[in-house]
């Protein structure tokens, strides 16, 4: 999870975007939407490095698309949609920073045909066209915007209604790169001060809020591990020790913990909210919900 060579990848990176004139658009997302399986509870931003990336997001009431060519960005507030189109190729540089920690990374789409879906409880037609998503480089640190980058943020969230190419909107993500830069080379080894305690918890931190992000995917500890950089029994290891509970079990308790919220929401059916929560079959998700809490999910409504 933690390797130097990843935190020094992304830096060059950042800081090559930061030397080429401020010359990308920047489109934003600031509608929340309600049927949102993507949205997190805070900002985040993707730079397209390569190729076409392809996003949908909430915009005036309706699902839309936007298109990111090489140099452009698009930023999304804390709970707003931001969801990558299956049909894109490109590459990426992300950040996401988090209350606790923050997360860099470098991601690849490749849309092509394939004869099978990993993901999938059943295989595609072999003409079926399969998007692959693979994060080349991850770092996660426990350094975390401070109120100037907090600031910034706000001010972007502000600019709603302007235009990408507007030169007020460019200069404040431009300052935000700057300050996600300083962050990351001022990162040093996580938890040091606890020693092998502290760099273990920060894994264990990194991998929950990971499960947290993508509660609406299949999730498995080779999933987790491969995301972190580490062996699945590692992952295993980590919970353990500081969930005090087997990691398919923290998985649900976290599922069913989401859906209780979503079930307070009356715009969103058993079906919505089951997909929301990992589930593709809504049968199967009241049968989970009555085991952990006791009750059928109507109860809660």
């Amino acid at each position: 999870m933690k390797n130097p060579r990843d935190k020094h990848c992304i830096a060059r990176l950042i800081d090559s975007v930061l030397r080429r004139p401020a010359s990308g658009r920047v489109f934003l997302s600031h509608e929340k939407a309600r049927h949102c399986l993507t949205a997190l509870d805070c900002p985040r931003f993707s730079i397209c490095l390569w190729g076409e990336a392809r996003y949908h997001i909430w915009q005036n009431g309706v699902r839309s698309e936007v298109r990111l060519r090489r140099g452009d960005v698009i930023y999304a507030s804390a709970g707003c949609m931001m969801e990558p189109a299956p049909e894109a190729n490109y590459l990426s540089l992300g950040v996401v920073p988090h209350a606790h920690l923050t997360r860099f990374l470098v991601a690849q789409k490749r849309w092509s045909h394939a004869n099978a879906n990993a993901n999938g409880p059943l295989p595609p037609p072999p003409s079926a066209p399969v998007a692959r998503h693979q994060f080349l480089v991850t770092h996660h640190t426990q350094k975390t915007l401070d109120a100037d980058g907090r600031h910034l943020c706000e001010a972007i969230d502000r600019c709603a209604g302007r235009n990408p190419e507007d030169r007020w909107l460019r200069a404040l993500f431009r300052a935000l790169l700057i300050r996600s830069h300083e962050l990351l080379l001022a990162d040093s080894e996580p938890g040091r001060e606890g020693g092998e305690e502290g760099r273990s918890h920060f894994r264990w931190q990194a991998a929950c809020q990971f499960i947290r992000d993508h509660l609406h995917e299949p999730l498995g500890r080779e999933t987790v591990a491969s995301f972190l950089q580490l062996h699945p029994n590692h992952i295993s290891r980590l919970f353990a020790r500081f969930s005090k509970a087997p990691f398919n079990q923290y998985v649900m308790s976290e599922r069913i913990r989401r859906a209780r919220h979503l079930l307070k929401n009356p715009g969103l059916n058993l079906a919505d909210i089951a997909a929301a929560c990992g589930f593709s079959d809504p049968n199967y998700f009241s049968r989970c919900y009555r085991k952990v809490v006791g009750r059928a999910p109507r109860v809660d409504r």
